[in-house]
């Protein structure tokens, strides 16, 4: 076929086609297109990608400002990962607007946490010491030295920060704080040491004398002033509490997921049961069993409605590529459950508009940000990003714009950070573009003609899509 016959090949499969849908729309005993159940595929695109070089190395956590107007990445600036850097990013143009340092008594230190407060005013960030800013001038705050005041191995690391929903109280989650408190630990060869001890002492079913927990710290986020601290699972001996990076302001408090082994390590196998503690200064609250079946990686909340993300540890040896979302009621009920493109890595609620972004991956395959409406747990909108497995480090979601920001690594090179914009990627309603081979010219303009002979639906070109592989949308 020449390139003159597939040109009027074409045109005349692009009248039919508009009849079609003319004679469809009109037919008065069908649905209109817009109002029927959505094939997930007719939503999905390649999102447009930014690229924007970082002065970072190995970054590992990124948030938006609640406005979206900016962005802030914590990594090092160096390879050796001796001084921790957060970088705070303009999302309108993606210049740099301020650059600022934290400080750090180890070397093998690879957590922290980073998070705007509500009302924008603070940015904290943590790696070790918390650090407090004012986002008008970059100034700094307070710092807080927290359970690493006792020593640089007195914690295994600072995994979370929030801020409470009135952005009054700042909570810091630490995993694997050393206690009592009067302990210090300073040195490895001690930190050797306690293990070797706690572990005996759990081996043979007696409450260790020294013990780790996880710790929550609480502080005011305008001067730094201690406020209380409290550990998921209880601040003793007893606690097997394991904790995530993952620390929720809610409408009702603050939340923690945490993971509890059942059963003895000597005696195995064992099991893992998964809890959404509240948490306050005066210790911990309710705690509610949660069905996730993997620990909870990634949440967000807003009011009372929270939505959590799991990446289970058999995900990139062949497990199943979706996983749910749950979301929550902060008292702990479960009020349903989102099947989403992979593992969960970000999620971020619009408050205004009652949609969920995520960002997710599954393996081997792409990522993708996927826009949810939190009612009724309709997919708004996909889009994939190609080519993306697991060379990266951080990620976040601003949810105003159905956008995610994802840290690329790259061996001894700067981090690049890759952002993808799924609104400008949004299919119209009422007009789709096609890309047709000129093989199958004469098979879809038949499946044209049965589907008017019919008066078929073709709602969002779902029905052409399933029916050809062959037929693809074009890429806006």
């Amino acid at each position: 076929m020449t390139m003159s016959q597939a040109l009027k090949r074409s045109s005349i499969l692009g009248a039919a086609l508009f009849i079609c849908l003319t004679t469809i729309a009109a037919s008065p005993d069908k649905p209109e297109a817009m109002n029927m159940p959505l094939d997930p595929s007719a939503h999905q695109r390649a999102a447009t990608i930014h690229e924007v070089t970082t002065s970072l190395y190995s970054s590992h956590r990124a948030v938006f400002s609640p406005d979206g107007s900016r962005a802030a990445v914590l990594g090092y600036s160096d390879l050796g990962r001796k001084q921790p850097i957060v970088e705070i990013y303009d999302t309108a143009s993606w210049k740099q607007v301020a650059r600022r340092a934290l400080s750090l008594s180890r070397t093998d230190y690879t957590a922290g946490g980073l998070a705007f407060s509500p009302d924008g005013r603070l940015l904290a960030a943590g790696a070790g010491s918390v650090v407090v800013w004012r986002t008008d001038t970059w100034q700094e705050v307070f710092v807080s030295n927290g359970p690493f005041s006792r020593g640089p191995y007195a914690a295994h690391n600072l995994s979370a920060i929030a801020f409470s929903t009135d952005s009054k109280t700042l909570a810091a989650l630490y995993d694997r704080v050393w206690f009592p408190e009067t302990l210090r630990v300073d040195t490895t060869d001690q930190l050797v040491a306690l293990e070797a001890a706690r572990r005996n002492s759990i081996l043979a079913n007696e409450k260790p004398a020294e013990f780790t927990a996880p710790l929550v710290a609480f502080l005011d986020a305008s001067t730094g002033q201690p406020l209380g601290q409290a550990c998921p699972g209880g601040c003793d001996g007893n606690s097997r509490a394991m904790v995530s990076s993952v620390l929720l302001g809610t409408g009702q408090g603050f939340l923690v997921p945490y993971a509890e082994p059942a059963g003895s390590p000597s005696v195995g196998p064992m099991r893992i049961s998964l809890t959404l503690g509240a948490i306050s200064p005066k210790g911990p609250g309710q705690a509610t069993p949660i069905p996730n079946k993997a620990p909870i990686t990634a949440a967000a909340a807003w009011g009372n409605t929270v939505v959590a993300g799991s990446m289970p540890n058999d995900l990139f040896a062949g497990g199943k590529d979706q996983q749910p979302l749950t979301v929550f009621h902060a008292d702990g009920r479960a009020l349903s459950s989102i099947q989403t493109f992979g593992a969960i890595r970000s999620i971020g609620i619009a408050a205004s508009s009652d949609q969920l972004t995520t960002f997710s991956t599954a393996p081997f395959r792409d990522a993708a940000v996927e826009v949810w409406d939190l009612k009724s747990n309709q997919l708004i909108q996909r889009a994939t990003i190609d080519g993306l497995k697991s060379d990266f480090g951080a990620s976040a979601v601003d949810p105003l714009r159905g956008r995610a920001l994802v840290a690329t690594l790259r061996a001894r090179e700067h981090d690049k950070l890759l952002i993808a914009d799924i609104h400008k990627v949004q299919p119209s309603h009422h007009q789709v573009s096609w890309r047709f081979s000129t093989s199958t010219v004469a098979q879809a303009a038949a499946m044209i003609a049965a589907a008017c002979n019919n008066n078929a639906p073709i709602g969002r070109g779902a029905v052409l899509w399933q029916s050809s592989p062959n037929l693809r949308r074009l890429r806006r």
